[in-house]
């Protein structure tokens, strides 16, 4: 109950009031995720509250999502990951009683190892792979070139 009282008479009043606890993720998205290249991926956002949150993923560049990337609730289904996928993401729950929270989640494209398996030829072999530039989690650039001339090399297994 709520009183006040001047000189020109008195008011009383009742009001209920209701505690809102503020939105929350369930669980609080990892802020960076690693996502294998050319393989089907799903990134997951989850929040609670009074009202159930709608869910929203968007790039955190404002671009659009690619067309291989779909969402549902707060799932982000990455149909084949490819390297332009690699960027930073937001999360944003929201409802009309508690308002937003966001999450920004960071993703990186990472390729699985690589195998080159050789016969033994009877003549020299030679395989050249062109150089290509990989992102690492170090933000440093490794130029890979490979070249094999051997008739006894069997296996190689590279981990970058």
């Amino acid at each position: 109950m709520c009183r006040s009282q001047t000189e020109a008479g008195r008011v009383e009043g009742r009001a209920r009031v209701f505690v809102l606890e503020k939105l929350k993720f369930t669980p609080t998205p990892q802020p960076s995720q690693c996502l294998e290249l050319d393989k089907e991926s799903t990134v997951q956002c989850s929040a609670k509250g009074r009202e159930t949150p709608t869910i929203q993923w968007t790039k955190a560049d404002g671009s659009q999502l690619s067309e291989h990337v779909v969402q549902t609730g707060g799932v982000l289904t990455f149909a084949k990951v490819t390297r332009d996928d690699a960027g930073n993401y937001t999360c944003l729950a929201s409802n009309s009683l508690q308002g937003q929270i966001t999450a920004s989640v960071r993703h990186r494209s990472s390729i699985p190892p690589l195998t080159l398996v050789a016969l033994m030829p009877t003549t020299p072999m030679q395989v050249t792979d062109t150089p290509q530039s990989f992102h690492l989690y170090n933000q440093t650039h490794i130029d890979k070139v490979l070249r094999l001339s051997s008739s006894t090399l069997t296996r190689i297994d590279f981990y970058l």
